[in-house]
């Protein structure tokens, strides 16, 4: 189901089973045109989704899954997001860093917003109840993720702010 922002009209929807192949979120149902920006969660947050967008003309924003974004440095070294999200000490800081996805051309940037103290401790207990629920342990870069907002947008020239923005106004 994809929708038009600010106006939140469905411009698209594909109806398919719920079980079998083919189910599931992906890129890669919805028509794509040049200079499309194409906003996703952490369940579009694919290699795969995100070439198909950029492969026809388009850009994305998404949240960043580090479990599925591998990152590169411009000149092919490894981009370690946790590194450069640490570096965002107060509530409402926001960051950017040029960031590639590794293994492709695909460049973009990583853009972060610094949680309240109140968000962060909200995100903490969602993590613990769902450790709790599903008798996992949680690793600790996934208490760091935590603490931040951090996208992946292949839009270059928009700011940071505002693609952030961006990203929220999609909750409506």
């Amino acid at each position: 189901y994809s929708i038009r922002l600010p106006d939140l009209r469905c411009d698209y929807f594909d109806l398919t089973a719920a079980t079998g192949a083919g189910t599931g979120e992906s890129f890669a149902r919805l028509p794509v045109l040049k200079h499309d920006l194409i906003l996703g969660d952490a369940g579009c947050s694919t290699m795969a989704g995100i070439e198909w967008v950029v492969s026809r003309g388009g850009d994305v924003l998404v949240r960043v899954n580090p479990q599925s974004l591998p990152f590169q440095e411009k000149g092919g070294g490894s981009f370690d997001p946790l590194f450069h999200l640490q570096t965002l000490k107060t509530a409402g800081a926001i960051g950017e860093w040029r960031a590639g996805l590794a293994g492709t051309a695909i460049e973009g940037r990583v853009c972060a917003l610094r949680k309240s103290e109140e968000a962060i401790r909200q995100a903490h207990r969602r993590i613990e109840r769902r450790a709790s629920k599903k008798q996992t342990t949680t690793k600790p870069e996934t208490w760091e993720y935590a603490k931040y907002v951090t996208v992946f947008t292949t839009d270059r020239s928009t700011l940071a702010e505002t693609i952030l923005e961006w990203y929220r106004v999609r909750w409506q």
